[in-house]
C-alpha cells in the first residue's frame, strides 16, 4: 500500500523510541531509568502532552515534585487541561493537593499560550468538517447511517475533496492535543476513518510525514493503516485495532502474521510501542490461532 520514506528533514523516530522505553519501565518499577529516558527525549526533541504527563508521574515516584510541576506545566502548554489532570487516575493518586494548587495558579497563563499557538483557521476548518461528519451520521443514532446511506456516501465524498484540497495546499495540519484520545484519533483522522479505503489511502503519506516531523502521533498512522485493511476485509498490519465479539472478550483483530517479532519490527519502524505493552495496557487478548477466517465466521461474513 505504501513504501515509507524515512528521509524527511526532521525525524522523530529516536524520540518515539526513547519515549516508548520510558513508558515501559514503570511497569518494572524502574522509575529512575524511566525518568532519565524522558529527560533525554525532551532535551533533544519538542515533547508531546501525553509524554509529559507520563514523565511527571515517573518524577513523582522518585520524589521530585519540582520536576513534576515543571513537566505538568509543559503538558499544559501542549494541551493538557485541569479536567484531564483530575480524570487521570495515576495523577489523582500521586499528585499532592499542594502541588495541584500551585499548578492551578499558573494554569490560565499557559493555557492561553497553548490556545494562541494553534492555527485558528485550520482548527475552525477541520472542526466544521468533523461536526458535519458527526451530524449527518446521526450522533448516538447508529440506525441513521443505514437509513441515509446514499446521502452519507455523497457527503463523505464532499468531505474527502474538501480535506484533500486543503492538505494538498497546506500539508498535514497540527490541530493541537486537546482531547483524551488524540493519540489514536483527532478530529481529522476521525473524519478520514469514515471514507472508503481508496480515499483513506491518499492521506497515508501526508500523515506519515507528520509523524516523522513530530506533528502527529504514530498510533494515528497505524490505526488508519489497519483500518484500511479491515475495510477491505483483510488482516491488519500493525495490530492496532481491537474488537469486542459476542463472548465479551476484547480481542485484537487478526494480524497478517503469527510472528510477534515481525509485528514489533513494523511498529518500531513508525514509532508505535511494542505490541505486548499495548495489549497489556488496553486489557486486550491476542490469540494467534484466532485466524481471519475464524474472525469472519464469528461476525457472520462466512457460514
Amino acid at each position: 500500500m505504501l513504501k515509507i520514506n524515512l528521509g524527511f528533514a526532521q525525524n522523530y523516530l529516536e524520540y518515539y523510541s526513547l519515549i516508548n522505553q520510558a513508558n515501559y519501565l514503570p511497569a518494572k518499577n524502574q522509575y529512575v531509568k524511566s525518568d532519565s529516558l524522558f529527560s533525554l527525549a525532551f532535551q533533544k526533541y519538542r515533547g508531546r502532552k501525553h509524554d509529559f504527563v507520563s514523565a511527571a508521574i515517573a518524577s513523582l515516584h522518585i520524589g521530585d515534585t519540582l520536576k513534576c510541576l515543571t513537566l505538568l506545566t509543559r503538558a499544559v502548554h501542549t494541551g493538557l487541561t485541569l479536567e484531564q489532570i483530575n480524570k487521570n487516575k495515576l495523577l489523582s493518586k500521586y499528585l499532592s493537593a499542594r502541588l495541584f494548587e500551585r499548578l492551578q495558579k499558573i494554569y490560565p497563563i499557559y493555557r492561553k499560550k497553548y490556545l494562541t499557538s494553534l492555527n485558528k483557521n485550520d482548527l475552525r476548518f477541520y472542526q466544521k468538517v468533523e461536526l458535519r461528519d458527526q451530524l449527518y451520521r446521526g450522533k448516538n443514532d447508529h440506525g441513521a447511517y443505514k437509513k441515509n446511506f446514499s446521502e452519507v456516501i455523497r457527503l463523505d465524498s464532499e468531505d474527502y475533496n474538501l480535506i484533500k484540497r486543503r492538505i494538498l495546499k497546506k500539508g498535514w495540519p497540527y490541530l493541537g492535543d486537546d482531547g483524551d484520545s488524540e493519540k489514536s484519533f483527532n478530529i481529522l483522522t476521525q473524519t478520514i476513518a469514515h471514507f472508503n479505503p481508496g480515499q483513506k489511502n491518499f492521506f497515508l503519506p501526508y500523515l506519515m510525514q507528520a509523524v516523522l516531523n513530530g506533528q502527529a502521533y504514530p498510533e494515528q498512522y497505524s490505526v488508519l493503516f489497519d483500518r484500511i485493511l479491515l475495510d477491505r476485509v483483510e488482516p491488519q498490519h500493525y495490530g492496532s485495532i481491537n474488537i469486542f465479539l459476542a463472548d465479551g472478550v476484547l480481542r485484537v483483530y487478526p494480524i497478517n502474521t503469527t510472528s510477534m517479532e515481525q509485528v514489533n519490527a513494523r511498529r518500531k519502524e513508525i514509532g508505535v510501542p511494542a505490541f505486548e505493552y499495548c495489549i497489556e495496557r488496553d486489557g486486550a487478548t491476542y490469540d494467534p490461532n484466532f485466524t481471519f477466517e475464524k474472525f469472519k465466521e464469528a461476525i457472520g461474513l462466512v457460514k
